[in-house]
């Protein structure tokens, strides 16, 4: 036991002691902005935040401002979402800097030189495009009728939701994939038993079985409806114990 606490103190430790330097010397460029611009935000007057936070931010920006380009000159539609992804990282970076500027470097005289970007409708046009995509795979998915597909129907669809909550139909389209992709099971009964068992009991042994089997895309009922089923589960009762209640 006192290994353990040991090895937690010190890893709460190495946490605790971790620097902007010493994550930017680790390539974690987001976690050396993060902490810079929260010690800055404490109060912390010391040079080496501020210059760590001026090299990493702008490091980062425009390592992913090249990453966007590149993506963009390959041409396929699949790589609006990585676009979008990068967009959305760089705005976050930047949301964090913007309220502590200008930054003053004290032994340099001068501000810190952060390059904010002006990058609201090309996130916009990304987000767009990247719906599109999703949009038409999602409809191609769906058409193909079975029921591995109509689930990643589903979550594509789901994306765009995220993204865009009244983008075309696509609730509606979430829900036909939803209901195409899953598995209706019927769970019947067989009392195989020496005893009778009364019909209320057998209802409700099978509605707790119901509700125990469910998943994300299999639905069991007990009763047969409009609906086709995909599956049929017999219980076989052979034996039953009863046992005094505690």
């Amino acid at each position: 036991m006192k290994t353990y606490l040991l090895i937690l103190v010190i890893a709460l430790w190495g946490i605790g002691c971790q620097t902007p330097k010493g994550l930017y010397k680790q390539g974690n460029l987001q976690g050396a902005i993060q902490l810079a611009a929260q010690k800055i935000r404490s109060g912390n007057t010391s040079d080496k935040h501020r210059l760590v936070l001026e090299q990493a931010f702008n490091e980062s920006v425009q390592a992913e401002l090249k990453r966007i380009e590149q993506l963009k000159l390959e041409g396929n539609p699949a790589n609006w979402e990585k676009v979008l992804s990068l967009y959305q990282s760089i705005d976050y970076k930047q949301s964090i800097v913007k309220p502590l500027l200008p930054i003053y470097i004290k032994k340099e005289y001068r501000n810190a030189e952060i390059n904010i970007q002006d990058i609201d409708e090309a996130m916009a046009n990304a987000k767009n495009y990247a719906a599109e995509f999703l949009y038409a795979k999602g409809n191609i998915l769906i058409q193909q009728k079975n029921k591995y597909s109509a689930r990643e129907a589903y979550y594509q669809f789901s994306k765009i939701n995220s993204l865009y909550p009244d983008y075309k139909d696509t609730k509606l389209k979430i829900d036909s994939a939803k209901q195409l992709g899953t598995n209706l099971v019927l769970i019947d009964y067989k009392n195989n038993s020496p005893m009778m068992l009364p019909k209320s009991f057998i209802q409700e042994l099978m509605l707790l079985s119901a509700n125990q089997f469910e998943t994300e895309w299999a639905t069991f009922i007990t009763k047969l409806d409009h609906r086709k089923v995909d599956n049929i589960i017999v219980i076989n009762l052979k034996n039953i114990a009863i046992s005094p209640e505690q």
